[in-house]
């Protein structure tokens, strides 16, 4: 990866909590996505604290409005299907 696609991935990365429907939409994945919230715990805690806007919508959004297993997947799905 280049600088410059690091620099695409971020912007995109830092923009997806400002679009609250991707994040409690049901997702259908379009390819085989293995999610384990285990995995992913460590990173989903270093991101809360960098992104205050992920933050926010995670604590609008659970559990009112979507579990938090689901909120992660959805984050993350959407991550790695702009990869």
């Amino acid at each position: 990866m280049n600088a410059e696609q690091a620099k695409e991935i971020q912007k995109f990365v830092f923009g997806l909590p400002a679009d609250e429907s991707s994040l409690i939409c049901e997702q259908n994945p379009e390819y085989g996505f293995p999610f384990e919230m285990d995995h992913y715990v460590i990173l989903a805690q270093i991101l809360l604290l960098y992104d205050k806007n992920l933050s926010d919508q995670r604590h609008a959004l659970v559990p009112e409005m979507i579990e938090e297993d689901d909120f992660w997947f959805n984050y993350f799905y959407k991550i790695e299907k702009f990869k």
